[in-house]
């Protein structure tokens, strides 16, 4: 009896042992949802949809961007960076513009804007890195060259820690290059290298990164976990990785951390497509150009903004903290239920504090 008793618990014993040794091997948990996390191994969120690409995506995303920099519609933006207290944006005109409403035309065509050790640096589309020397809210200062960087090569790759301290430069790979790779310190002294083309994207300090290969569209973390279907990723100041999945690109395509809050860069491609399918335009400019359509009963502006009610008297304008906005989600016009009047001037609350005079 004893005997067999004992039979019973080795051989529990030996099935417990197998299933954890199962468990401890298997792959990460993808996310099942738009913020799923996998608190597991690494965490990570999706920042887009996982799948619900078009028009609602892409006002949701439009949404809570205005809600980090209402000065500059977000289909304009082609990068935004924050630097101390001031956000900067580049336009897709190529304008300057700050979070104090200071904004002048860049001096040649810039792809990338970056903050580092509370200066703005700037890519330029033949893949030189740029400094203006002069504050970052001075924007009409002068941009000249850093040339212990420029003479490694052309720049194809920038990121930065989340504390701007640390600058990750790569470069395009050319017969001899002995490092497609390079981190610079404030002094732009080279403190890592890489043989590899890396394109790495980091966190909140200089070992705290992840590397994306934009031709695979996956992002693999310094242990080794592989994430597929990837078109951007970001870092937070929690070092969780936050990624764009390909199934939401376009709209969706970049991801940047402005004051902490996550900023999304999207296109307007999609945004065209849905004007171009929508068929009833109920009002025109003087130009004759409609300015505001009638998408499946409701009323949209250019920009796909909900801007009225539909007949069933549905509110279709943005709800923010149960108040109704206008088209720039910045001025509150009415209670979505008692249709009290507001305070014209009043700004949304919970804006980042870096925001505060944009």
């Amino acid at each position: 009896m004893i005997i067999a008793i004992s039979l019973i618990v080795a051989l529990f014993l030996i099935f417990f042992i197998i299933v954890l040794i199962v468990l401890l091997n298997l792959p990460p948990v993808s996310p099942t949802g738009p913020t799923g996390t996998n608190l597991r191994r690494f965490p990570i969120s999706f920042t887009g949809s996982t799948g619900n690409t078009g028009s609602f995506l892409l006002q949701k995303v439009i949404k809570e961007d205005l809600n980090i920099v209402s000065c500059v519609n977000p289909l304009k933006v082609l990068d935004i960076v924050s630097i101390d207290d001031s956000v900067i944006v580049l336009t897709k005109d190529q304008m300057l513009i700050s979070s104090d409403g200071i904004s002048h035309k860049t001096p040649m065509n810039f792809t990338r804007i970056i903050g580092f050790n509370d200066h703005l640096l700037a890519l330029s589309s033949d893949g030189r890195l740029w400094v203006l020397h002069s504050e970052p809210d001075n924007l009409s200062g002068e941009f000249v060259p850093v040339d212990s960087v420029n003479s490694k090569g052309k720049i194809v790759w920038v990121s930065t820690t989340n504390d701007q301290k640390y600058l990750w430069i790569t470069y395009m790979s050319m017969p001899g290059q002995q490092f497609s790779g390079y981190l610079y310190n404030t002094h732009f002294k080279v403190k890592d290298k890489s043989v590899e083309s890396e394109y790495r994207i980091y966190g909140t300090t200089s070992d705290k990164y992840v590397i994306f290969n934009p031709k695979n569209r996956t992002v693999t973390t310094r242990n080794g976990i592989i994430y597929n279907n990837v078109t951007a990723a970001l870092l937070n100041d929690y070092n969780d990785l936050h990624t764009i999945p390909t199934s939401d690109t376009p709209p969706l395509i970049g991801l940047r951390l402005v004051c902490g809050s996550i900023y999304t860069l999207v296109t307007s491609s999609v945004m065209n497509q849905i004007q171009v399918q929508m068929q009833n335009p109920v009002m025109f400019n003087q130009n004759m150009q409609p300015v505001m359509f009638n998408h499946q009963n409701r009323m949209y502006n250019q920009n796909m903004q909900p801007v009225m009610y539909n007949q069933n008297m549905q509110p279709v304008m943005y709800n923010h903290q149960n108040q109704m906005y206008n088209q720039n989600i910045q001025n509150p016009i009415m209670h979505n239920q008692n249709y009290h009047m507001q305070n014209q001037n009043q700004n949304i609350q919970n804006k980042p504090a870096c925001m505060k005079n944009c």
